[in-house]
């Protein structure tokens, strides 16, 4: 009885051993241009999003939407945010994660977890509409939203330490939406135009669409200090232009 259950430990530690030998393998395999699967549920995964070694996408998995997450270092699949309300578009930044949920037909949520801490915080608690834009620069989260029924979509920034939340968009009679913010900079489309926020001196620039050559503004993305604006009036389809952050703000 002994010998047989010494046999039967060599035999199962034999088989780990080949599969780990299996799994190294393949991750040996994985290099530019190769196409991995992280996630292996057959239920819908859509919207994923990266930082560092992070991604997160919206999993479907309890038949609605939640937040998952796994690390590329470890290959580990972990929960960030389930149960509850359905929990849609998750954006990652550093270690925070953000993602909208919709309470009712004119109540929506913007929340934020910090991976680091795993503290959870209420971004946005009261807006008819958010936008599946959201962006994090330090402690701070800028998002898109309409505070009330008659009112234009603007842009906010919410304080994470402080639980402070500011509209940093001009008041006028256009939406202001798509905030990105990187190298020190929150950019938004503002009805065409270019919205420019200097994180460092806290000073907002609108720049017209004339000044920006007759490109209408889009979706906007930032890279090393320059603003990517998607659309154009002129001709009619998605193009890609840069600007100068500098020269504006």
């Amino acid at each position: 009885m002994r010998r047989r259950a010494v046999q039967r430990l060599l035999v199962v530690g034999m088989l780990c051993l080949l599969m780990l030998a299996a799994r190294s393998a393949a991750q040996a395999q994985v290099g530019p241009g190769t196409t991995v699967r992280i996630t292996d549920h057959d239920a819908k995964q859509r919207n994923p999003s990266i930082s560092g070694n992070i991604v997160v996408w919206e999993d479907h998995r309890s038949g609605q939407a939640e937040v998952y997450g796994y690390d590329l270092t470890t290959d580990t699949e972990f929960a960030i945010a389930t149960g509850g309300h359905a929990k849609a578009y998750p954006e990652i930044d550093g270690s925070l994660v953000m993602w909208k949920e919709k309470i009712s037909t004119s109540n929506y949520q913007i929340l934020c977890k910090d991976l680091q801490t795993g503290g959870v915080y209420t971004v946005e608690d009261g807006a008819n509409y958010v936008d599946e834009y959201y962006s994090a620069v330090g402690r701070s989260v800028f998002y898109s939203a309409q505070r009330g029924t008659h009112e234009k979509q603007h842009i906010y920034r919410y304080d994470l330490d402080t639980g402070q939340r500011t509209r940093i968009s001009p008041d006028t009679d256009f939406w202001h939406r798509y905030p990105q913010g990187k190298d020190g900079y929150v950019v938004w489309s503002a009805y065409g135009d270019l919205g420019i926020l200097n994180i460092q001196t806290g000073s907002v620039t609108t720049v017209s669409s004339g000044d920006l050559g007759g490109v209408f503004v889009g979706e906007v993305a930032t890279a090393q200090g320059k603003a990517c604006f998607l659309s154009s009036y002129t001709s009619g389809r998605s193009e890609e232009h840069t600007s100068e952050l500098q020269s504006h703000s």
